[in-house]
Parts: structure tokens; sequence; C-alpha cells
């Protein structure tokens, strides 16, 4: 404790309804880590799952919640026990029947007492389980993901309850294609944890 190089560290919770895409998110941060043993554990989320990440000499404590009715009433008992610093909240952006769910936890952690000095990363995740059409995923198709996310952030900004400040950023991705380009899921990782880094 005292000693100069010690790093600075970060709890992170990450959260979000069921098959979002926390999961997966994980895994594709340890895979980046290079932790095989650890990615083979990591199975959709009925509790919790706990990682530490050295990334960008910062140490992350990282705890993904599960995204179940029964799960989410226990979110609180994580960040009133934790000293959280920053809330990761994945929304995958086609399960638009569960919009409504996903808007109302939203703004139910950004209104919480203990996460008034959180920041809140708020993930879209661009979810296409059919192979194919990942790979036929065309402008348009991304103009239309992009009405999506207005859609969402609307009902969000409009809410009496949601104090929109600046702790709260948001990014648009396919969370499976992380791993295509390391440079490029690096340069994403450190806005998704929001580290002032350039890369070059």
């Amino acid at each position: 404790m005292g000693n100069n190089n010690s790093k600075a560290v970060s709890t992170i919770i990450l959260v979000g309804l069921e098959k979002a895409g926390k999961s997966l998110f994980m895994k594709k941060i340890l895979e980046l880590k290079k932790k095989e043993k650890e990615i083979t554990k990591l199975e959709p989320t009925l509790g919790f799952n706990y990682i530490t990440y050295d990334f960008l000499n910062i140490v992350y404590h990282i705890w993904e919640l599960g995204g179940d009715a029964l799960t989410r009433t226990y979110w609180s008992t994580f960040y009133r026990s934790l000293a959280v610093n920053m809330v990761v909240y994945i929304v995958n952006i086609y399960d638009e029947q569960n919009y409504p769910l996903a808007i109302k936890e939203f703004i139910k952690l950004v209104n919480e007492e203990e996460l008034k000095i959180a920041k809140f990363t708020l993930i879209f995740n661009i979810k296409i389980d059919d192979k194919n059409k990942r790979l036929t995923f065309s402008e348009q198709d991304m103009n239309e993901v992009k009405l999506k996310v207005e859609y969402f952030l609307l009902q969000i900004q409009e809410s009496p309850l949601h104090d929109f400040d600046n702790r709260v950023n948001y990014f648009v991705f396919d969370i499976s294609k992380l791993k295509d380009g390391e440079f490029n899921s690096m340069k994403m990782l450190s806005k998704c944890f929001m580290i002032d880094k350039e890369f070059s």
C-alpha cells in the first residue's frame, strides 16, 4: 500500500437484461487478456461472474451481474456493498419488446444514491445471432440501428426521474467483433472505461 508503483483500482458492475451480451463482453475482455482457462469457465450468468483486468495501468474489478428477474433484485446488494466507480449497462438493440424494462432498470441505477458519483457507460450491442445476417449487415441496417438508439435515449431523457448528466456515455457496436482487430478492441475498451489515452 504505500508503494509508488502501485496501480490505480476501479470497480465496475456490468449489468443489463438477459441475453444482452454481458457474458460475451466479459469473454472478449478475457480474450484480450489471453486467459484461456478463465474463458472456458464463462457461461451465461445465473448469479454473477467476477474477474480482475489489468488495463492501461489500472486494475479493474469487474462484477457481471445476471439479468434475469430474480438476480436483478440483488443488484443493489452489490452496489451498496462495493465502492462502484463505473456501471457498464448493455442493451441488446434488437430486443425492442424489452426496451421499457431496460429503460426502467437503467433509470433506477442512474438515480441510486450509492451510484451518484459513478460513471455510466451504455453499450448498445448490435446482437445478431444469425451468422449470414451478420455478414450481410449493411449501411441501411446501421441506419435502422441508429434510429433504435435515438428512440431509446429519447425515452430516457424524457423521464422525469432521470438526471442525464455528464456521467453517461454511450456506444454502439457489435460486442462479438471486439477481437477482430486488437488495436480497435483496445481503443473501444478504453472508450467504454472512459480512459483518456491516445492510440497511435
